[in-house]
């Protein structure tokens, strides 16, 4: 089933940047991928640590948004 908290979060960010958009030099856009699964989430990095979140649930969620046209949101079935 869809997240609807996802969703609504998904559909929230492409208000705030169009809202950032109209006063903006050059035309902003987002492109957003939803999908659910497993992640791994941890710290990397050396003098500067970084948060991150991957694996394959990521990777399908940014293969989707790079298919995405600007300012839609792809979900997958899961």
């Amino acid at each position: 089933a869809r997240d609807p908290q996802a969703v609504a979060f998904a559909e929230a960010v492409n208000d705030a940047v169009g809202r950032l958009s109209r006063n903006a030099p050059v035309r902003l856009t987002a492109a957003i991928g939803i999908t659910t699964g497993p992640v791994t989430v941890g710290m990397s990095g050396g003098a500067r640590l970084v948060y991150d979140v991957w694996g394959p649930t990521v990777t399908t969620a940014h293969l989707l948004a790079r298919s995405a046209r600007a300012g839609q949101i792809v979900i997958t079935e899961a």
